[in-house]
């Protein structure tokens, strides 16, 4: 076993769901990850372009006690705060398939301008041991608040939604996001509210008709920095504003 090793700790990561991913690659890629008894990942070698890649924070150091090799790598749910109101943190990527789940429930999900999102959710909300149990089932950290002013901008709907020519990347996101989505040769308003095409004039028609045109372009990479990005947008395509 490596004398030198890199760790990784999930309070020190802006986007837990990228450092959970970014483990699943390490190990993907032949590597290997090692969970202490603190709750510390260690790794014996990291390829350093995948570090730049997912952006993650590490540290060298070496382990002290026993090490259990491991390959289930999603992050420790945490629920922090009092009050009635559940809010999700929006660099946690994780969000977007929380929001799914809800949205297939009928239970409301908003967004506040700052991105914050919002939970009306009897499946979520309502005691802290389901706010907890919520918050282990997807990964993420949770804050009860009653800060009244964080206030619901738009209101999510499940998305209606046409890709033309993406790339492979863009489709596995979204079907990894449990996003719904149709493949369409043309874009109508009638049929979907936005539209991610792989070329911007593929989209024209659609964009002066009043709808959403997204454009990625054939470099898309599929990890949760940028899928969170392109999920915000797609949810919004279908939104209310509040």
């Amino acid at each position: 076993m490596a004398d030198q090793f890199y760790s990784l700790e999930w309070r020190e990561q802006n986007d837990r769901s990228v450092a959970a991913d970014f483990l699943e690659r390490v190990v993907d890629e032949g590597g290997e990850a090692f969970l202490d008894t603190q709750g510390l990942w260690w790794m014996p070698r990291v390829p350093e372009a995948l570090q730049e890649l997912y952006g993650v924070t590490l540290r060298k150091g070496e382990p002290r006690g026993p090490l259990k090799k491991a390959r289930e790598f999603r992050p420790p749910g945490t629920v922090q705060g009092k009050g009635e109101r559940l809010t999700l943190d929006p660099r946690e990527s994780d969000i977007w398939l929380a929001a799914a789940f809800l949205l297939d429930r009928v239970e409301g999900v908003s967004l506040a301008a700052d991105g914050t999102m919002l939970l009306d959710s009897p499946y979520a909300g309502g005691s802290t041991a389901r706010a907890r149990n919520f918050a282990e089932q997807f990964g993420l950290t949770v804050t009860l608040n009653d800060d009244r002013q964080l206030r619901p901008k738009w209101e999510l709907r499940r998305p209606r939604l046409g890709v033309i020519a993406v790339p492979l990347a863009v489709t596995e996101a979204l079907d990894r996001y449990r996003t719904p989505y149709v493949q369409v040769e043309v874009a109508r308003k009638s049929e979907v509210d936005s539209v991610i095409v792989g070329r911007s004039e593929l989209g024209g028609a659609f964009g002066k008709a009043g709808g959403k045109v997204i454009v990625v372009d054939g470099a898309y990479r599929l990890i949760p920095a940028t899928a969170k990005v392109l999920l915000r947008e797609v949810y919004l395509g279908s939104a209310r504003a509040v």
